[in-house]
């Protein structure tokens, strides 16, 4: 989750209802699948090549801008700015 908090946790944090963070997380999920099959179908990228590539990305995630670093937290879950 973020920063390996747990739901509950991130209720307290947050102030949001579990249900409504759970829900985010699902539509955050269908998102990352979404991106996967566009880079495996539409670009032609292999599995590995997939997961390389995210690999790479989370690996040099200090070197990306802040709006990069956004981005990304928007289509990987479990990808933290910190």
């Amino acid at each position: 989750m973020v920063e390996k908090n747990g739901i509950r946790s991130i209720e307290r944090i947050t102030g949001h209802h579990r249900d409504t963070i759970g829900q985010l997380l699902e539509d955050l999920a269908l998102h990352a699948e979404m991106v996967n099959s566009i880079l495996l179908h539409d670009v032609k990228l292999g599995q590995f090549e997939v997961d390389e590539m995210w690999t790479f990305i989370k690996k040099n995630k200090r070197r990306l801008s802040q709006e990069a670093q956004m981005q990304m937290s928007k289509v990987m879950p479990g990808y933290s700015i910190s």
